[in-house]
């Protein structure tokens, strides 16, 4: 039988380690908040897959 504090312990956990990963990324977060992270460019592909992009807006109640 597992005890009925596993599950607390588990989330408790898993709270800490979403911390700790917060706390390590924090400076990149900010670089990137002032805009200092470089962006890639498109190469090629990127543009041949963007033109080869399916269109999603076809739904139910989206047809003319």
């Amino acid at each position: 039988h597992f005890n009925t504090h596993v599950p607390f312990l588990l989330g408790a956990g898993t709270v800490v380690a979403g911390a700790l990963v917060l706390t390590t990324v924090h400076e990149a977060l900010d670089a990137a908040d002032r805009g200092e992270i470089a962006q890639l460019e498109r190469d090629d592909l990127d543009r041949l897959e963007r033109e080869e992009e399916l269109q999603i807006g076809a739904a139910v109640g989206n047809q003319d």
